[in-house]
């Protein structure tokens, strides 16, 4: 197994999986028997740090840091089981790393990352837009986003010495996030560098 894949998407059946990492890397193995393939037209040096699939051969959605500064392209889409891939155009304003992926239904779903920075997606990840940040700290890194619908949800934030989860809800009326309570406290000589989680048929290492 390349070292530089970081997170992978499994289908239901276990036989099928898309991956993804360092340096741009985005694998596919379509079947139990399939030979692995590497996703080479897709040109991007930037990390991918996570990943979704709505199913073994349709919709996958990569996101992760963008190539450059003032290069938007820290999301990927396929709709045909990570076979082909495309990079869906962000906002102008949008300079975050993507650590974080997390889709409520097939359609509806958040991504989450640097500068506060989180997006939701209504069309399967074809377009996102920035969601108000209303009472979260600026600046922070929100390493996990999980939704247990389109409107209420979490995001980990970074910290020196532990992970902090932060809350809305609801999130469509606007209102503002609120600080839950603190997990993982962790020795002041270390930090989380990397999300680690098991949900649902996606690991990230």
């Amino acid at each position: 197994m390349d070292l530089n894949l970081l997170c992978f998407s499994f289908s239901p059946t276990g036989d099928s999986v898309v991956s993804v990492g360092g340096f741009g890397l985005i694998q596919s193995r379509l079947g139990a028997n399939a030979t692995p393939t590497a996703h080479t037209t897709l040109t991007k040096p930037g990390t991918w740090y996570d990943i979704w699939s709505s199913a073994p051969d349709e919709v996958v959605i990569a996101v992760g840091a963008p190539t450059v500064g003032g290069v938007q392209d820290q999301v990927a889409r396929s709709t045909n089981g990570g076979a082909t891939w495309a990079l869906i155009p962000m906002p102008a304003y949008s300079t975050a790393t993507f650590w974080s992926i997390d889709m409520v239904s097939a359609t509806n779903g958040f991504i989450s990352g640097t500068n506060s920075a989180i997006y939701k997606t209504t069309n399967a990840g074809a377009s996102w837009d920035s969601v108000a940040a209303t009472g979260l700290p600026t600046g922070e890194t929100f390493r996990k986003i999980d939704f247990v619908d389109a409107n209420v949800g979490w995001v980990l934030q970074v910290l020196q010495v532990h992970w902090q989860t932060l809350s809305t809800k609801p999130l469509m009326v606007g209102q503002p996030w609120t600080a839950n309570h603190t997990v993982f406290p962790l020795p002041v000589q270390g930090r989380f560098m990397a999300p680690v989680c098991l949900m649902q048929t996606r690991v990230c290492l």
